[in-house]
């Protein structure tokens, strides 16, 4: 196990409590604890893991970071900033502080790039950035700009299960911004394709969300979805091109995220689920 107390800061890009940027091989990040703030001037900040990068993948197991994210660009995840490489985050929590940041701000991973499994993770993280914010993931499409490239149906062997969002969501734009103009965001996944694997994940039902300003009041209430996957693939909301959120399900009222975790079925082995929040043993 390694405990890591100390904040971070980048003049430039690349903050992050462990690693700040993984180039090769296959990399693996299990029992590690953070605490702190992290701080990027510019893009990727992590809690454990700033961007994946050139890995051949990148696996994050049992961690856990408490504190802000504060990047000043793109790419600000709780976890992990960009999920460039194939890999996992599993069994992880980012606990007591914001996430804030440009385009793909999120509670656990900001932007999903390559074939990625997010699994029984844990967010009370705030999120504060542009557009594709998400309470667990920001953006899984693997894809630049949906509007040009015409692969929404694609299949991509990515999987989002057993999660919980347990903190608020607040864009930083002013009036105008509509979908056209950003991808979209959500309670657990802001932008998705038809043909990821989506199941069994929860938000707080008390959730402020406002993914949108507010001249734009519909866009900024969460709604039960069903779960999804490539036999039976997720069903856009709306017309609008980059409009692509998975809010999963609110949790019932008087739920706390630890008996919402016991009731997914985390490994209690792992996980410590006596209190009011789940925290890794």
């Amino acid at each position: 196990d390694f405990f890591f107390k100390v904040d971070v800061k980048s003049n430039d890009t690349l903050a992050a409590g462990i690693i700040g940027q993984s180039q090769a091989g296959n990399v693996t990040i299990s029992d590690c604890k953070h605490v702190g703030t992290i701080t990027s001037a510019k893009q990727y900040a992590g809690g454990i893991v700033a961007n994946s990068n050139t890995a051949a993948t990148c696996d994050i197991l049992r961690c856990s970071h408490e504190g802000d994210v504060l990047g000043g660009g793109d790419y600000a995840g709780g976890i992990i900033g960009l999920a460039k490489a194939p890999g996992s985050v599993i069994n992880c929590c980012a606990t007591g502080g914001i996430v804030k940041g440009g385009m793909c701000g999120a509670g656990i991973a900001a932007d999903c790039i390559g074939t990625m499994r997010v699994e029984n993770c844990y967010s009370s993280m705030n999120i504060n950035a542009k557009y594709g914010m998400g309470g667990i993931v920001g953006r899984m499409v693997n894809l630049v700009n949906p509007n040009t490239t015409g692969t929404w149906d694609a299949e991509q062997a990515t999987f989002l299960i057993g999660c919980n969002a347990w903190g608020d969501i607040e864009t930083v734009n002013e009036n105008g911004q509509s979908p056209a103009s950003g991808y979209s965001s959500a309670a657990i996944l802001g932008c998705t394709l038809f043909k990821h694997t989506l199941s069994n994940c929860w938000r707080n039902p008390d959730m402020k969300f406002r993914a949108y300003p507010s001249d734009m009041a519909t866009y900024n209430v969460p709604v039960d979805q069903p779960d999804s996957n490539p036999s039976s693939p997720y069903v856009k909301i709306g017309e609008e091109t980059y409009y692509m959120p998975w809010h999963g399900k609110a949790a019932a009222a008087g739920k706390t995220p630890a008996s919402v975790a016991k009731t997914i079925g985390w490994d209690e082995t792992i996980w410590d689920l006596s209190g009011t929040e789940p925290k890794l043993k």
